[in-house]
């Protein structure tokens, strides 16, 4: 029997490829990273400032996760970081969005669970306006949606756009 490809059906194994090749390049990069690198903090919320950027705040996407690592962590990562440059390319660019994963298990890290009141790997929308945070949000949603690459990235997109909107 034939089995018709639809573009929904083509559009679904080419982001499962896609995720399936960057966490490849994740694990690998990873890897390398803790053999070579020493521990590093994550970069001070900096904004510059002026008159175009008070009146736009920037949008900081964190992914926090720890030093261990599972196939479903990486996959929460690849997917965001993907969504937020398909979806997003020229606020990122602009510097309106930023991405930003945190390793919680690295010194001076520890704080950011504490809080957000983090229990487990979590994306996190925090939006900064003169170089301070005004408001969050996590999105608790992302582990239930793994299972489902195209509701996951809808989420993270849908959620991206409403938190932006309300600023």
């Amino acid at each position: 029997m034939k089995m018709k490809s639809t573009p929904r059906s083509l559009i679904t194994a080419a982001l499962l490829l896609i995720v399936a090749a960057t966490v490849g390049v994740a694990v690998r990069d990873e890897v390398r990273q803790r053999r070579t690198a020493p521990a590093q903090t994550a970069p001070s919320i900096t904004v510059p400032t002026g008159q175009a950027n008070a009146a736009r705040p920037k949008l900081i996407v964190y992914y926090f996760h720890t030093a261990t690592r599972c196939v479903s962590c990486l996959k929460i990562e690849n997917l965001t970081q993907f969504t937020l440059e398909s979806d997003f390319p020229s606020e990122l660019v602009e510097g309106l969005i930023e991405w930003r994963p945190v390793n919680l298990d690295t010194p001076g890290n520890g704080h950011f669970a504490k809080e957000y009141g983090l229990y487990t790997k979590s994306v996190v929308l925090s939006e900064v306006r003169d170089g301070r945070e005004t408001r969050w949000r996590n999105l608790e949603k992302v582990w239930h949606l793994l299972p489902d690459p195209e509701g996951f990235r809808r989420y993270v997109e849908e959620e991206v756009r409403s938190f932006r909107a309300v600023s």
